[in-house]
């Protein structure tokens, strides 16, 4: 019996082994930069500059319609506060 025992050891940890190797896989794939999707299109970017520049909505405002943070909008402004 000690023989079948030694043999169902090294099974269960290839098993395991597969599995963490796949959960290494996996967390690599999930682990992108956050900058590698932007929020918003140029053509929006440009609008959100616009927008900004005419003084007739606040920064939170824009913020609210184009559903992005401040740091994002003042990112996209280009302005450091």
């Amino acid at each position: 019996m000690a023989k079948v025992a030694k043999k169902a050891a090294p099974k269960a940890k290839a098993k395991t082994s597969k599995a963490k190797v796949a959960h290494k896989k996996a967390s690599v794939v999930k682990s992108k930069p956050a900058s590698s999707k932007r929020l918003l299109s140029d053509v929006k970017i440009a609008k959100l500059q616009k927008m900004y520049k005419s003084s007739k909505h606040s920064a939170q405002q824009l913020c609210d319609e184009f559903g992005i943070s401040m740091a994002t909008l003042f990112n996209y402004l280009k302005v450091k506060v």
